[in-house]
C-alpha cells in the first residue's frame, strides 16, 4: 500500500505531511518539483533538534565518533537544502520537548536558551562553512539534566504546554491499550473485543476520542506490529523509565495534530499556504503520519484548538479485517463529532482526566509485575 514517506537511508532522515498522503518522493529536490519550496515549513522532530544542540557544542568531536556518521550526513543534507532553497524551519516543538526537566516536565530555561542558540546558528550557516566550523569552534559544555523520572507521569502532565491537553487524553489511552493488548495477547479477549472496549472507554469513560490512536489499534488488534514500539517500552527498563516511554509516546502520536496547529498559528495564515512536513529519524512515527491525510480544518478565531480536523486515513496491507468489519469500525455518530471538538471552535481541557492517570499507572504496572506479556519488546 503507497504511503507518503521520503526516505534518506544514506541519511537516516525522513519526511512525511498529513497535506501530502500516498505521495512518495525520494528527495527533497523531487518534493519541489511538485510543491513550491516557498510553501514548506520544516518542522523538527526534538530528535532532530538534540543532534542539532550536541553537534553544535562540540562539532569536531561530534563529527570523530564513528556512531555519528550518518548522523552527521544528515544536518549537512539538511543545512545544504535550508541554505539553498531558503526554506523555512519550524523547531519550537523540538525545542520545548528536548529543554524539559526529568523531575517534572517544566522547562529548563538555561537549557532551553542553549538549544535555541545551537539552532538559530547552524539554520543561518552556509553549507560551504560547515568544515570551517567543525575545525574552529569553541567547546561548550552541554546542560545536563542529573534528574530522575518521578514514579508516575502526572507532574508531566500537569505542567502547561501547547498540547497539555491531547497529550493527557492521549497518555491515558496509552495505558488503556496496553492493558487491553495484554488481555489480547494473552487470548482473554479478541482483537474486535478489545476495539469495542476502548471505543467504550473513550465516548464513556474520557469522552474524548482520539482518531490516531482509534487508527493505530485498528492496526494493532487487526494484525499489524509495526506501529507498537512507538509507545510499549522495553522489559527490561525500571518501572519509571517504562512509564515514561510511554509518556513520550504519547508527545509522538498527537505530533500530526499539533504540527498543523503550531504552522497555522505560526504563519498566522489559512494552511495550506504553507505545508509543514513533518523532519524527524524515526521511522515508524514518520510512516503513521504519512497515512493519516487532512481532509478539512475548521477555521476559528482561536489560536489553539484541539482536534479540529476531519481526516483520511490508510491502512497497512498486514490487517486482517474484513470489509464489513471495517465499515463497522469506522462509523461514526454525531456525538462523536462533538467528543472530537466543541462546536464553537474553542480548545478542549481535559485537566478533569488526570484522574484517571495513576488509576491506569497502577494497572499497568500491576500487569508487568505478574505478566511477562506486558513486557515483550517489539523490534
Amino acid at each position: 500500500m503507497p504511503v507518503n514517506l521520503i526516505e534518506f537511508k544514506k541519511y537516516m532522515l525522513y519526511f512525511s505531511s498529513t497535506y501530502l498522503q500516498n505521495k512518495t518522493f525520494q528527495s527533497l529536490e523531487d518534493l519541489f518539483q511538485n510543491i513550491s519550496s516557498k510553501k514548506v515549513a520544516l518542522v523538527f522532530d526534538s530528535n532532530i533538534v538534540v543532534y542539532y544542540r550536541d553537534f553544535y557544542l562540540n562539532p569536531k568531536s561530534f563529527v570523530d565518533n564513528p556512531n555519528n556518521k550518518e548522523t552527521v550526513y544528515a544536518i549537512r543534507y539538511l543545512n545544504e537544502q535550508i541554505t539553498r532553497y531558503s526554506l523555512e524551519v519550524l523547531a519550537t516543538l523540538g525545542v520545548d520537548e528536548s529543554s524539559r526537566r526529568k523531575s517534572d516536565f517544566s522547562v529548563n530555561e538555561e537549557k532551553r536558551k542553549q538549544t535555541h542558540e545551537a539552532l538559530m546558528f547552524l539554520l543561518h550557516l552556509d553549507y560551504r562553512d560547515f568544515d570551517k566550523f567543525i575545525q574552529l569552534k569553541r567547546v561548550q559544555e552541554p546542560i545536563i539534566d542529573k534528574g530522575e523520572y518521578p514514579s508516575s507521569m502526572l507532574p508531566f502532565l500537569e505542567q502547561d504546554s501547547f498540547y497539555q491537553h491531547p497529550l493527557i487524553v492521549m497518555y491515558i489511552l496509552c495505558l488503556k491499550v496496553i492493558l487491553l493488548f495484554n488481555r489480547f495477547e494473552s487470548n482473554e479477549i479478541s482483537g474486535k473485543e478489545a476495539i469495542d472496549a476502548l471505543n467504550r472507554f473513550m465516548r464513556e469513560d474520557i469522552d474524548s476520542v482520539s482518531g490516531i490512536m482509534y487508527f493505530l489499534c485498528v492496526n494493532l488488534f487487526g494484525g499489524s506490529d509495526e506501529f507498537k514500539n512507538i509507545f510499549f517500552p522495553k522489559k527490561n527498563l525500571p518501572t519509571n523509565e517504562k512509564l515514561h516511554r510511554i509518556f513520550n509516546g504519547a508527545i509522538d502520536l498527537v505530533f500530526p495534530t499539533i504540527i498543523n496547529k503550531v504552522t497555522n498559528a505560526y504563519y498566522k495564515t489559512p494552511i495550506p499556504d504553507m505545508i509543514p512536513v513533518f523532519v524527524s529519524t524515526d521511522k515508524r512515527i514518520s510512516k503513521l503520519h504519512s497515512l493519516i491525510g487532512l481532509r478539512i480544518t475548521h477555521n476559528t478565531k482561536e489560536t489553539y484548538s484541539y482536534f479540529p480536523e476531519l481526516i483520511q486515513v490508510d491502512f497497512l496491507s498486514k490487517i486482517k479485517w474484513t470489509k464489513e468489519e471495517m465499515n463497522e469500525l469506522f462509523k461514526v455518530s454525531q456525538s462523536d463529532i462533538k467528543r472530537f471538538t466543541s462546536f464553537d471552535g474553542t480548545p478542549r481541557m481535559t485537566t478533569h482526566l488526570l484522574k484517571y492517570v495513576k488509576l491506569l499507572e497502577g494497572e499497568v504496572i500491576r500487569d508487568w509485575d505478574k505478566s511477562p506479556v506486558a513486557n515483550i519488546v517489539y523490534k
